[in-house]
């Protein structure tokens, strides 16, 4: 009798603000005929085990004043040195994100998720750090 109760969508709760919400809602400015995009770069990286990757980000058809966030997908494997750059007088922010020790000590292939606050604007970058000294 109540079968189609049980048979609805478990929602699970995010407490990261960052992810949560992957297309959020933003109000743009009366007269905005483009919706702003975040140039990434590089778009993909692979580093060795134990060595920093250092990724630019600016907003193309808008800005992001209050600045940018970062997330990694895998912890263990890339740590965001910062999680939230300003960007600088040309609009350019950058995160610093490490890997090895100063990660969780695993290599492989993870995605950090790039977010501007202002616009909602995300790009993903996949990093592949490579086997060398890692952890078995």
């Amino acid at each position: 009798q109540d079968s189609y109760i049980l048979n609805l969508p478990v929602l699970e709760a995010v407490s990261n603000e960052n992810v949560a919400l992957l297309y959020r809602l933003v109000t743009l400015p009366e007269g905005t005929l483009k919706i702003s995009s975040l140039r990434v770069t590089p778009t993909t990286g692979s580093v060795d085990f134990g060595d920093d990757l250092q990724i630019t980000v600016a907003t193309e058809n808008g800005t992001d004043s209050q600045g940018y966030a970062v997330t990694s997908r895998d912890l263990d494997i890339a740590s965001p040195r910062n999680t939230t750059a300003i960007p600088d007088e040309n609009g350019v922010g950058v995160f610093v994100i490490a890997t090895g020790a100063n990660a969780g000590g695993k290599d492989g292939t993870t995605i950090v998720d790039i977010t501007g606050i202002n616009t909602g604007a995300r790009k993903e970058v996949t990093i592949n750090v490579s086997a060398s000294g890692a952890v078995a």
